[in-house]
C-alpha cells in the first residue's frame, strides 16, 4: 500500500495488528503515536533502515506476510526524490534483494519523475538474470526496476583471470553474461575490483594463499613485502586497464588508487593514506579515467574478442568509426600477437608507443604482466 500523508497512514495503522514501514529512520511523530497508542496490541512491528521493533525475520520477499501494513511512499518522497533534487544523479540499493520488487519499481519510478536520466543500481552478487530470493525470482534487470546491478560476476572472472587463469574462461563469463542481460543493464553494470564487502584488491592479487585462514590478529597486521607489491601492482594496473576498456561503469574503492592494502572488515576500511600514498597508481587510474572520458567506444561502443588464449586477451570496442583495442597479457612469459588493424598506424593511448601495420595486420610483444590500449 501506499499513502500519501502520514496522517492518512496513521489511520490505518490504528486498524491493523502488523506494520512495517520501509526507510527512514526519521519516522513522523503522527506515526509514532498512533504505533504508541497501540504498542500493546501490535503483533509484528518492523521499522527497517535504523532501528527495529518487534519480528527479527523481517518479511522482505516472502509471500507469506502480502498482508502486512508497507508504508513506501514516506521513503520516496522523503529520500530519493529529495535528493535527486538536490542533485544526485542516482541511487545505490544496497542488499537489493532484500527489498520486494514491488518496492523497488516504486524507488524508481519516483527517481525518473523527478530526474528522468537518474539511475538505479542494485547489489547482487550473483548474475541478475537468474536470481532467486527468499523463493521469489527476482525482476532486478527485467525493466522498470534496476538500471544495472554491481558487477560481482566481473570483479570475480577478473581476479581469476589475474591470479594465472585463463583468458578463455574470462571470456566465456562474460558472454554468458552478456546474454543474460539486457543491453541497458550490461552496459549500466557497476564494475569494480574491490568494494566494502570484500578484501583490498592489492592484498588479493600479493599475498600468499591460505592467508585468509590466518587469525584475526594476524591479519590485521599483515602487511605485504616489496616483492610481493610490485607483483600486485602490476597486476593491478592490468586489471584496471580492463575495467576501465569493459561495458559497464568502471568503480575504484577508495584508496585501491594510492595502493592501500587489506583483507576483509574492518582491515578494508583503514584511513585513507597521506604522504605515503602511492602517486603512481593515481596517476595510471587518473590516465585511464581521462581516456575513458575521451572516446566514446569506451563509453558505450560494442564489444567483440579478437584473442583470449592463456594469459593473453585482446578485446576490441567500437562506436561508429572510433575503435579502441585492449591487448593484455597477464603471463610470466612476453606475448607475441597478430591482430586485424584497419589503419597505417596504431598508437598506444597510455604510452604514445606507435606500431605499423603490414597488410592489415598488428604485430604486438606485450611483455609480462603488461598491455596496450591502441587507438
Amino acid at each position: 500500500m501506499q499513502f500519501t500523508t502520514a496522517a492518512e497512514a496513521a489511520k490505518l495503522i490504528r486498524s491493523h495488528s502488523s506494520v512495517y514501514i520501509q526507510g527512514s529512520t526519521s519516522i513522523p511523530e503522527v506515526l509514532v503515536q498512533a504505533m504508541t497508542d497501540r504498542a500493546d496490541e501490535l503483533t509484528d512491528v518492523k521499522i527497517y533502515s535504523g532501528f527495529a521493533v518487534g519480528r527479527a525475520d523481517a518479511p522482505y520477499c516472502r509471500p507469506e506476510y502480502k498482508d502486512t501494513f508497507l508504508v513506501n511512499s514516506l521513503f520516496v518522497a522523503n529520500n530519493i526524490r529529495r535528493w535527486l533534487a538536490a542533485g544526485a544523479d542516482g541511487w545505490r540499493l544496497d542488499v537489493a534483494d532484500e527489498l520486494p520488487d514491488d518496492f523497488v519499481r516504486g524507488i524508481h519510478e519516483a527517481a525518473r519523475a523527478e530526474k528522468p536520466d537518474a539511475v538505479i543500481i542494485g547489489e547482487v552478487w550473483e548474475d541478475g538474470s537468474t536470481k532467486v530470493a527468499y523463493g521469489v525470482r527476482r525482476r532486478h534487470i527485467m525493466g522498470r526496476h534496476c538500471d544495472g546491478l554491481m558487477n560481482y560476476p566481473f570483479r570475480n572472472a577478473v581476479l581469476s583471470y589475474l591470479k594465472g587463469g585463463d583468458a578463455a574462461d574470462f571470456v566465456n563469463a562474460m558472454e554468458t553474461l552478456r546474454e543474460n542481460y539486457p543491453r541497458f543493464a550490461y552496459y549500466s553494470a557497476m564494475n569494480s575490483l574491490g568494494t566494502h564487502d570484500t578484501a583490498r584488491i592489492l592484498t588479493l592479487l600479493g599475498a600468499e594463499e591460505g592467508c585468509e585462514h590466518q587469525s584475526k590478529e594476524w591479519r590485521s597486521n599483515y602487511r605485504l613485502g616489496p616483492d610481493q607489491r610490485r607483483r600486485a601492482k602490476e597486476l593491478l594496473k592490468l586489471g584496471a586497464a580492463l575495467m576501465f576498456a569493459f561495458p559497464g561503469s568502471p568503480t575504484v574503492y577508495y584508496g585501491d588508487e594510492v595502493g592501500m592494502e587489506g583483507f576483509e572488515d574492518p582491515f578494508n576500511r583503514r584511513t585513507y593514506p597521506g604522504a605515503e600514498a602511492e602517486s603512481s597508481l593515481l596517476a595510471y587510474l587518473r590516465q585511464l579515467s581521462a581516456l575513458r572520458n575521451q572516446r566514446l567506444s569506451l563509453q558505450c561502443g560494442d564489444i567483440g574478442y579478437l584473442y583470449a588464449v592463456g594469459g593473453g586477451l585482446v578485446l576490441r570496442r567500437q562506436s561508429e568509426d572510433e575503435v579502441t583495442v585492449a591487448a593484455m597479457n597477464a603471463g610470466m612469459q612476453p606475448l607475441e600477437l597478430s591482430i586485424p588493424w584497419a589503419g597505417a598506424l596504431a598508437k598506444d593511448a597510455l604510452t604514445g608507443q606507435q606500431f605499423f601495420a603490414r597488410n592489415g595486420m598488428l604485430r604486438l610483444t606485450l611483455p609480462p604482466v603488461g598491455g596496450v590500449l591502441l587507438v
